[in-house]
């Protein structure tokens, strides 16, 4: 695999490049840089400028690759837009190609248009796989709600990308959840970033366009935006910290799906890395170790995965009988303050006890946890701790006595005509309880 920077991030943006790098390492992926490259070229920039030039210099990029026999892999949409449909074209434009070797005979390279070009999130979720991935995961995001941006050149013109849906892709959302997140829907999720008016002094229209974006980013209350692209990257942390300087509005942390693989996969925070952030990752990155940290908790208590899917979907929020009836009990952010590790707070609440374990969530969920599954753990755990309602104490220290909840009115019985109750044998039940009676009575 041959590694091809392009522009923005080598010059600009080298943090993206080590973090590539190290995840590359990380995940065993053989690569080296591709020598003697140019621009890609920028579209924009180029293609209206002199449409032949700017095929000529995509197809010697692509040349350079064909001669070392490797595929090309990037990070920037850019790029990846750039050369793979340049690569589509050579292959199927015969005419096209013979007009271009013509030229590229001058420097002694040949283009036919087989190599490949792979973009990062395409090598991670179709090549290398999601699986392996999840398995490598040292720092989990737990639950935390992230927003994906796929920038428009990841995925159109999809005739020569066929990468993803272009648009209803799916494929970096499935990265989040690989790694333990949530990637929440927000309305201007598939807009254009607006970045490229940079090009065009368009600086009102690209504010328009970043504030746009990012009013739906917040309104579904994600912990950071997640981009595949350098250029996205650079509207969404450099325009955004100056759209915002001086304003109120809640700044939203930006990383590149290289940067969050590195922190995801547990390799050493890099400060130089961190710092070079004008939005800071620095909270957004302590709260992701404390929640990686909780979910450890978490997990010796319960299923993390189902906990974690069930705080996600809360489809059956809407008819727990209890809710419908008591303003008060909201069971989908018990489920939520579980999953991010609140635990000793959920118990000191004690709002799980209303839950009347009816098993209406049970069984509607489609994967039979059900919120009940996790309300029962709780009150396990409360009753553990002696945690739990006076009234329940009560009743289970009767049984452990008695062996019934309540003692049997034998006058009552009596004047209905009933025989007398029957000897419950709680010497024998004490007998089969043994030591896990004396647990239970304490």
């Amino acid at each position: 695999m041959k590694m091809f920077w392009g522009c923005q991030i080598p010059a600009q943006l080298a943090f993206i490049e080590l973090a590539t790098r190290r995840v590359l390492d990380a995940l065993g992926v053989p690569y080296s840089d591709l020598e003697n490259t140019t621009c890609c070229p920028e579209k924009l920039a180029m293609a209206e400028k002199d449409k032949f030039h700017y095929q000529l210099t995509a197809a010697r990029n692509l040349a350079l690759a064909e001669k070392t026999g490797h595929d090309i892999l990037v990070v920037c949409n850019g790029c990846y837009a750039t050369l793979k449909t340049m690569s589509e074209d050579l292959r199927v434009d015969v005419a096209l190609r013979s007009r271009v070797n013509e030229r590229l005979g001058r420097v002694g390279l040949e283009v036919r248009g087989k190599a490949r070009v792979r973009h990062l999130a395409e090598l991670i979720v179709s090549d290398l796989g999601l699986p392996l991935l999840a398995r490598k995961v040292k720092r989990p995001l737990a639950g935390m709600k992230i927003a994906v941006h796929y920038g428009c050149n990841l995925l159109r013109p999809h005739e020569a990308l066929a990468h993803d849906d272009p648009l209803n892709p799916t494929s970096l959302d499935e990265l989040v959840k690989a790694l333990g997140g949530v990637s929440v829907y927000y309305g201007t999720k598939m807009d254009c970033c607006g970045g490229n008016y940079s090009m065009v002094n368009g600086q009102e229209q690209s504010e328009r366009m970043l504030a746009h974006k990012l009013a739906g980013v917040r309104a579904a209350g994600a912990a950071a935006l997640i981009v595949p692209c350098p250029a996205c990257f650079t509207q969404f942390d450099v325009r955004q910290e100056k759209l915002l300087r001086g304003l109120e509005a809640e700044q939203i942390p930006v990383l590149h799906v290289s940067e969050l693989l590195y922190f995801a996969l547990g390799l050493e925070e890099n400060e130089t890395m961190v710092k070079r952030h004008r939005i800071s990752v620095q909270n957004f990155l302590e709260r992701w170790s404390q929640r990686a940290e909780a979910a450890r908790q978490v997990a010796t208590r319960f299923d993390a995965k189902l906990l974690s899917a069930c705080a996600a979907c809360g489809a059956c929020r809407e008819d727990c009988p209890v809710a419908a009836a008591l303003e008060s009990f909201n069971p989908n952010e018990i489920i939520e303050k579980v999953a991010e590790g609140r635990i000793a707070e959920v118990l000191e609440e004690a709002e799980f006890w209303n839950c009347l374990d009816c098993m209406t969530c049970y069984e509607m969920c489609p994967q039979r946890f059900g919120m009940n599954t996790v309300f029962n753990k709780l009150k396990e755990i409360a009753t553990a701790e002696g945690r739990l309602p006076q009234t329940l104490a009560a009743l289970q220290k009767s049984f452990y006595e008695t062996g019934a909840l309540a003692a049997a009115s034998r006058g009552l019985r009596k004047r209905l005509g009933l025989p007398d109750p029957a000897d419950p044998g709680i010497a024998d039940l004490k007998k089969v309880l043994g030591e896990d009676r004396d647990e239970g009575e304490k």
